[in-house]
C-alpha cells in the first residue's frame, strides 16, 4: 500500500510539473500552473473554484491531470484494428465549494458546455505563458473520488485535501499556444 501511495504521489508530482526532466521542453520549468474552469452547466451553471488572482478569478487550481486516447492495434503488425478509445479526462483539484456541486452534476447527469484546463509555464525570462489548453465540450462528470494522501507519511505532508474528478466529453480540443497548433477529436467517432 505504501509503495502504491508513493507511486501515486510521484505521478502527481511529475504530472503537475513540480519536477523537471532532461527531456522537458526548454521553456518548461518547475513553476508550471494548472488551472481549470467549468462553464455552462445545463442545470447548475458555472462551477467556480478557489482562485482569487486577478484575471483568473473563480478558476480551480489543479494538482495534476491525466488523459489518454489510444487506438487498438494488432500485436503482430502494429497496425490499427479499430477506432480510437477515449478514456475520461482526470484532474486532481483542491476541495472547494464546487466539490458537492460536482458530485450533484454526476448524480443528475448534467451536461457541461465547456471544461477548460490550461497549462501555464514560467519561461526562463520569468514571464508566465500559456503552454497548452484542453477544452472538453459537452462534458459530464463520470466519477468523483476524494484524494487525501496518508498524512503520517512525511513526504505527503505538503498536499492539501483534494479530489480526483473524471470527465467524459463529446469533443476534446487541444491547443499548443506557441503557434496556435490545434487538434480536435470526438469521443463517438
Amino acid at each position: 500500500m505504501k509503495t502504491m501511495l508513493r507511486s501515486l504521489l510521484l505521478a502527481l508530482v511529475v504530472a503537475s510539473g513540480l519536477t523537471s526532466s532532461s527531456q522537458a521542453q526548454s521553456a518548461s520549468t518547475p513553476q508550471s500552473t494548472l488551472l481549470m474552469s467549468i462553464k455552462g452547466g445545463s442545470i447548475q451553471g458555472d462551477l467556480t473554484g478557489e482562485v482569487t488572482q486577478k484575471g483568473r478569478e473563480g478558476q480551480h487550481m489543479l494538482q495534476a491531470c491525466t488523459h489518454e486516447i489510444s487506438v487498438v492495434r494488432d500485436p503482430a503488425s502494429g497496425l490499427p484494428t479499430g477506432k480510437r478509445q477515449h478514456q475520461p479526462f482526470r484532474v486532481v483539484k483542491l476541495l472547494n465549494k464546487s466539490s458537492p456541486l460536482l458530485l450533484q452534476s454526476m448524480v443528475v447527469g448534467e451536461t457541461i458546455a465547456a471544461v477548460t484546463i490550461d497549462v501555464w509555464n514560467v519561461a526562463p525570462t520569468g514571464i508566465e505563458t500559456k503552454l497548452m489548453s484542453y477544452v472538453l465540450r459537452g462534458a459530464q462528470v463520470a466519477s468523483v473520488r476524494p484524494w487525501t494522501p496518508n498524512k503520517q507519511d512525511s513526504s505527503a505532508s505538503g498536499y492539501a485535501p483534494a479530489e480526483e474528478v473524471a470527465f467524459t466529453y463529446k469533443t476534446i480540443t487541444i491547443t499548443y499556444w506557441n503557434g496556435g497548433i490545434e487538434s480536435t477529436d470526438s469521443w463517438q467517432q
